[in-house]
């Protein structure tokens, strides 16, 4: 901005903080084909209720699992059908966040 007439004017500083410990994430997904199961990893700001979704390559839900209580690490088993080869995601979603982890079934 070019000032010619010696005013000026400016906004205050707005400082915004930011926690990387506030978010959700799936840390690790592992397929236990012989016990029907898909054994999950993950951690999470809070100890809530949370919903985990397994969504195949077409966009097609195919289970959906409410473990519960949530800590605030959780190391869990989702029960499951056998699940043909392929490309799957995992959606996590707990308070309005939602986590993905794609894996594949070879």
């Amino acid at each position: 901005q070019v000032d010619f007439d010696g005013n000026f004017s400016h906004s205050e500083w707005v400082a915004v903080n930011y926690s990387a410990n506030n978010h959700l994430e799936i840390e690790a997904v592992y397929c236990d084909q012989a016990n029907g199961s898909i054994l999950v990893r993950c951690s999470n700001p809070t100890s809530d209720k949370g919903v985990f979704n397994l969504i195949d390559a077409s966009g097609r839900l195919i289970t959906t699992y409410s473990p519960g209580g949530v800590s605030s690490n959780w190391n869990g088993s989702i029960p499951s059908q056998r699940l043909q080869a392929g490309s799957y995601i995992l959606r996590f979603d707990l308070e309005g966040k939602s986590a993905f982890k794609k894996f594949v079934i070879q």
